[in-house]
């Protein structure tokens, strides 16, 4: 008898789908419970719907058959990622730990669907070592790029009075021995860069003192002169809701923060990757920048060395939603976004022009 869950996918027999089998342990009694696929392309349901569902077929194997057209939301890795999860009768949710084979590779807690014609131990080797953890020793300190780096600290595709980072306070990875540092520098180049005001996309968090969470003097008096915005958002939103009314909201509150307070800005949310990716690069293409310098900033948020890897292909789809249409370097992202923000009523033209004179 078996002791290991065992996930597969493969190109079914019906053009354009991919069917998944589930083979569970022999030890687990799953006869009361349900299995599920939760994640990218379901926007990580906690409890997904019956579509989700993977059905009991012969010798107790499950089964589940998807377009690809259903899959093909992207996850962290750029790929679709998922998890299985079983809901016991009694509304129990617990995660499936599985073998992966075909289609499916695991990494970390999820797993990926790769392309038919893709090494699949080749993408998770990659993407394993650009999601590793880095050590302080990996750094070196008297370097201007590997303070930026570790600090995830950087002016966005180089506009002059946009600059991105690491949360300047909050300790998000106490455990790791470049967190303290992490955090002190940002405060350091927040001084050194002249910071006028601050854009939080995290909210408004105490600090916890137990972890020796404290605020620059530098960023206390952005604070007392009311030239710092905290909005609370989420990854969600960020990457698979951009054509929405609340994200739309977010975009207008940034961009008539930047009209009102002082250059130059700095946006963070806690590890100035997700939120703070995606309103970046927002602002970015409406000051001009092309998708090739938009990706390539995305991107260098991974050298940072926390543990999380982000592949452009999920900003672009989260882009494109916000467009309408598909973003590639062949298209000019500036004019996507900027009449897909000026359509919805979010902003207006004479505000874009205001803010490339402000950032630029």
């Amino acid at each position: 008898m078996s002791h290991i869950n065992l996930l597969e996918a493969a190109y079914s027999n019906t053009d354009g789908c991919i069917v998944f089998r589930l083979v569970p342990d022999g030890l687990s009694d799953n006869r009361e419970g349900r299995f599920f696929l939760s994640g990218s392309f379901n926007v990580w349901a906690e409890y997904p719907g019956p579509e989700w569902q993977l059905r009991l077929g012969n010798s107790g194997t499950y089964f589940l058959e998807k377009t690809i057209c259903e899959l093909q939301i992207p996850g962290n890795s750029g790929y679709p990622e998922f998890q299985v999860v079983v809901v016991s009768s009694a509304g129990e949710r617990n995660v499936l730990v599985c073998e992966t084979r075909g289609l499916c590779v695991r990494i970390h807690n999820n797993i990926l669907v790769a392309d038919c014609d893709s090494d699949t131990r080749k993408i998770a080797d990659e993407i394993r070592e650009k999601s590793r953890i880095k050590t302080l020793s990996e750094f070196n300190l008297l370097v201007e790029d590997d303070r930026k780096t570790v600090a995830n600290f950087r002016s966005v595709c180089g506009i002059r009075n946009l600059f991105r980072s690491y949360h300047p306070v909050k300790l998000s990875f106490p455990l790791l021995d470049t967190e303290r540092v992490r955090s002190t520098i940002v405060k350091e180049e927040m001084e050194k860069c002249g910071i006028g005001s601050v854009v939080c996309l995290s909210g408004a968090e105490e600090l916890d003192r137990a972890l020796g969470e404290e605020r620059s003097i530098f960023h206390s008096r952005i604070r007392e002169s009311g030239h710092e915005m905290c909005l609370d958002t989420s990854y969600e939103i960020a990457y698979y809701h951009t054509g929405s009314e609340q994200f739309g909201r977010l975009i207008s509150d940034v961009i008539r923060f930047v009209l009102d307070h002082p250059a130059p800005f700095l946006v963070h949310c806690r590890l100035g990757s997700d939120r703070t990716g995606v309103v970046c690069a927002v602002l970015a293409a409406l000051c001009g920048a092309s998708w090739n310098e938009i990706a390539a900033d995305y991107e260098k948020t991974s050298l940072a060395g926390f543990g999380e890897y982000r592949d452009s292909r999920l900003l672009a789809y989260s882009l494109g939603l916000l467009a309408g249409s598909p973003v590639n370097s062949e298209i000019g992202v500036q004019q996507l976004v900027r009449n897909s923000l000026c359509a919805r009523g979010w902003i207006s033209v004479k505000e874009v022009d205001r803010l490339k004179e402000t950032l630029l």
